[in-house]
């Protein structure tokens, strides 16, 4: 976890040299004073998208894939983000 204003200030102020980010809080907006530093990089949220990522995620899908069609739990469940009804 990052502190962008903190963050932001200790690069302004070359407290710390630089910094390479692809996630940044509050996405898809990005705040006007990190854009506007000479010593920051910023990518698009790319590290997923590495072959191991990819072929993990797949692997996963049919893991959980296999284990829902034999009746069984999935490994990876979604939880329901609406409280239960009392």
């Amino acid at each position: 976890m990052v502190d962008t204003n903190a963050l932001i200030a200790a690069l302004a102020e070359r407290r710390i040299a630089g910094a390479g980010l692809d996630v940044v809080d509050g996405e898809p907006f990005i705040p006007d004073a990190l854009k506007q530093l000479d010593n920051v990089v910023l990518t698009p949220h790319s590290a997923g998208r590495s072959p191991e990522a990819v072929a993990a995620t797949v692997a996963l899908f049919l893991e959980n894939a296999t284990a829902h069609f034999a009746g069984k739990p999935v490994l990876t469940p979604v939880r329901d983000a609406q409280p239960e009804a009392a």
